[in-house]
């Protein structure tokens, strides 16, 4: 602003000394808004000049424009130092002017940089929307900022743009909807690189309005690919190799670091895996864990960082390994943040990512911390208004304890049981929110009572009651009523090794389908595994459902022998001599219940 300032004050002696008065046509300085309102109106002339009119000016006709640009020129200053002053709402009464004077003087920087300023100021000091709604409403002022931001290289004009376009789309699809439309997010992106990557370029800017240029956009492009109408998808693919390029450029400025990787998180939420392609592609995944390691002290960045690793590596697998860098900041930004909740759910979220289909990242997480981390994130935050992080945390502690029996006994010992028994009951409700909670609680307790040696430590804190009541609530989920059963029988002593609970040509189902069959991950992947595993077993239901009524066929007609056995025992017995009668028919039973659980009963993996 004080270049500006420089600028102006240079032009205005050099006019005096050519005879021309740069003063305004009246003093504008202590005005009123209404005032200045009416004074802008006169100098901007109007109605636009038509061409009789213009040919009648003659001579006089650039000291006339000189002379009007610089009483414009004024009266914005005014209205600028009244938002200072906290009169935002009145000055965004000066809309209507103040969008004819831009629409009148599209190449003149200054009118169109004061403009930005204080379409900029009057949005950010909006606690109920109402001025931005106003502005939106009864002015052109997106489409003109718009074309303000992409037609002049002025670096301070596309610096109070960009502030500017990011405050009044806050809460306004219409807005985010015009911006992203017609490639306005692209263009965006390659102004930032642009300024980013080259220090600025036009009008006066050095080096800090350039890191504003960046941190501006990349704030906008945050909000817009988080919140618009139109979804996450405002950038392509090919846009990644920009977005990374800024990223490594200012891997210093924890306020870009932050903005860029949560675009990062918010455009992998997109339906397919092209941009998670291109991103991996560019070297994405050295990006986010530079950032991690370098601001990890910095509960926001680490944040951003543990939602993007959650989204790319949820696939698990290959694409996981190559996030293992990432275990060990992951885990201190945990024990750092612990009462930041939106760190601890990303973090959760991150390590279930991780673990999944990852042997040596299970062992990793689990060498380092991570089992702890996560039980100590869900102890502290374990209230119903938590059930992201308790989700996340179940899955997490699931994903840990597949086929590995360390992990296992870590968590069993190390206080993992309580914390998932705490929230089935809990979350013992029929809410979206409750049930996903649900879901990967009873998974986490199905894998850890697949190790018989840890019966009598699951056992202590009323795991089999807390299973049994729901799944009695809950039966009508198929999840949680494999994984609650599955539970239930290993508790009660039945074996069922994990090679045979989940077979290798399943685990290879599993892998293949999660190619092709990707969900949104709005609840950051979460769930998806388990659209993976109906999906895989469509195929069986019909010879399952067939199965089970066989058995209540056969049930109905046991002798009158076995019948008054278990009469004998109805009260207190009831559960343990159905048992018996299902082991009574031999091998041939065994294997249907064996065949039963082979795809739901096995360690669920994410």
């Amino acid at each position: 602003e004080e270049k500006h300032k420089e600028k102006i004050d240079k032009k205005g002696s050099k006019d005096d000394k050519k005879g021309k008065s740069t003063a305004p046509a009246g003093s504008v300085a202590g005005k009123s808004v209404p005032q200045l309102i009416k004074a802008l109106e006169a100098v901007s002339g109007g109605k636009a000049k038509t061409k009789e009119d213009k040919s009648s000016e003659g001579d006089t006709k650039k000291q006339g424009e000189d002379s009007g640009q610089s009483d414009i020129l004024q009266i914005l200053d005014e209205l600028l130092k009244l938002t200072v002053k906290g009169k935002c709402a009145e000055v965004s009464k000066a809309a209507t002017a103040i969008c004819d004077t831009m629409k009148k003087n599209p190449k003149e920087a200054e009118i169109q940089y004061r403009s930005c300023a204080i379409f900029w100021a009057v949005s950010y000091d909006d606690s109920d929307g109402s001025v931005r709604k106003d502005i939106t409403k009864k002015s052109a002022a997106v489409p003109l900022i718009q074309n303000a931001l992409t037609s002049l290289n002025d670096d301070l004009v596309q610096q109070q743009a960009l502030g500017a376009l990011g405050n009044l789309m806050v809460n306004n699809d219409g807005v985010k909807t015009s911006i992203a439309s017609g490639g306005g997010a692209s263009s965006i992106l390659k102004i930032i690189v642009q300024k980013g990557t080259t220090g600025g370029s036009g009008g006066t800017s050095g080096p800090d309005v350039s890191v504003s240029i960046v941190e501006s956009g990349l704030a906008l492009l945050r909000n817009l690919s988080s919140q618009n109408s139109s979804g996450a998808a405002i950038l392509s693919a090919s846009d990644m190799t920009n977005l990374v390029k800024v990223l490594e450029k200012h891997a210093s400025i924890p306020t870009i670091q932050s903005n860029g990787i949560a675009l990062m998180q918010n455009l992998t939420n997109a339906p397919g895996d092209a941009i998670e392609k291109a991103i991996m592609g560019v070297g994405g995944s050295k990006v986010v864990q530079a950032a991690l390691t370098k601001h990890g002290n910095n509960a926001s960045v680490a944040g951003v960082c543990c939602g993007a690793i959650g989204n790319l590596a949820a696939s698990g697998g290959d694409r996981a390994t190559q996030f293992a860098g990432c275990i060990d900041p992951i885990v201190k930004a945990m024990k750092d943040h612990t009462s930041s909740v939106i760190l601890q759910q990303e973090a959760c979220g991150a390590i279930c990512g991780l673990a999944r289909d990852s042997p040596t990242n299970q062992a990793a997480i689990g060498a380092k911390g991570g089992i702890s981390a996560i039980i100590a994130a869900m102890s502290k935050h374990s209230s119903t208004d938590t059930a992201i992080l308790q989700c996340r945390g179940c899955a997490a502690l699931q994903n840990l304890a597949s086929n590995n029996k360390k992990n296992k006994a870590d968590i069993a010992n190390g206080g993992g049981v309580k914390i998932l028994v705490d929230a089935l009951r809990k979350f013992n409700q029929a809410t979206p929110e409750a049930i996903s909670v649900l879901r990967e609680a009873t998974g986490a307790l199905a894998n850890l009572s697949s190790e018989t040696s840890l019966h009598t430590t699951i056992g202590k804190d009323g795991t089999t009651k807390a299973l049994e009541a729901t799944l009695n609530k809950h039966k009508s989920d198929s999840t949680i009523r494999v994984h609650t059963e599955a539970a239930i029988a290993m508790l009660a002593g039945e074996k069922i090794p994990d090679s045979t609970i989940l077979g290798d040509k399943e685990k290879e189902k599993d892998r293949s389908t999660s190619k092709d069959k990707k969900d949104s991950k709005k609840d950051k992947g979460l769930e998806k595994d388990k659209k993976k595993e109906k999906d895989s077993k469509k195929g069986k239901d019909n010879k399952k459902d067939k199965d089970k009524k066989k058995e209540k066929e056969s049930l109905k007609d046991k002798d009158s022998k076995k019948h008054k056995e278990k009469s004998k025992d109805k009260d207190s017995k009831k559960d343990s001599k159905k048992h018996k009668d299902k082991i009574k028919d031999k091998d041939s039973k065994k294997h249907k219940d064996k065949s039963k659980n082979k795809d739901s009963k096995k360690d669920r993996k994410k």
